[in-house]
């Protein structure tokens, strides 16, 4: 069982938050919770160095704490004037950030990031009309899409490699490696029986 990073979770229409905030506050927002969450990392490291102790912190504990901060982010986030591409744009550029490789997190990790997925599409679909099962995000059209997500319009499939790699490759690390994997997919350059071979090499 695994959960597709671009659909598969529908939201309810119910009960949809009330976006307050204006466009303009929208990176102010933002930057509060970024600043917020790097003193609570910088909080953690003391914990765990203090009197050369190492104390574990529990990965999943961390994650619900980014969840949780991510949701709050969106509820304040005001995207009555973006276009669709810039909604998913501000949403998946937001857990980028937070979990960085995220789609190769959920190849190699599963249990633990699956809680990560269905929080990002749920809002995806909350926030985006149609989303997941409109046309435009399935398949080809899809790829078009995300092309137009990224900035990535006219590229030859060379230059997408490259763009990809320079937007993921930081470590070299399997997690990585798969997450380039999957966004050369998303973007048209492989096909899926490719990413599927390679993650499991």
């Amino acid at each position: 069982m695994s959960i597709n990073l671009w659909g598969g979770v529908k939201a309810g229409a119910s009960g949809t938050v009330a976006k307050r905030q204006t466009v303009g506050k929208n990176a102010e927002v933002i930057s509060e919770f970024r600043t917020m969450f790097e003193t609570q990392k910088e909080s953690a490291s003391k914990v765990e160095s203090k009197d050369g102790d190492t104390i574990t912190i529990s990965q999943r504990g961390n994650i619900t704490q980014k969840l949780e901060d991510l949701k709050k982010i969106h509820q304040q986030t005001d995207y009555s004037r973006m276009t669709d591409v810039e909604k998913y744009r501000s949403i998946k550029d937001r857990y980028d950030e937070f979990f960085p490789c995220i789609a190769g997190k959920l190849e190699t990790n599963y249990e633990t990031y699956e809680p990560v997925a269905r929080q990002m599409t749920a809002e995806l679909a909350e926030t985006i009309p149609g989303y997941p099962y409109a046309d435009k995000y399935r398949k080809e059209n899809y790829t078009e899409f995300l092309k137009e997500v990224r900035g990535y319009q006219g590229l030859s499939n060379t230059e997408l490699v490259e763009k990809t790699k320079e937007r993921y490759s930081k470590t070299g690390d399997i997690t990585e490696k798969v997450q380039i994997m999957r966004e050369l997919w998303g973007l048209g350059v492989i096909d899926g029986e490719k990413v599927s071979r390679k993650a499991t090499v």
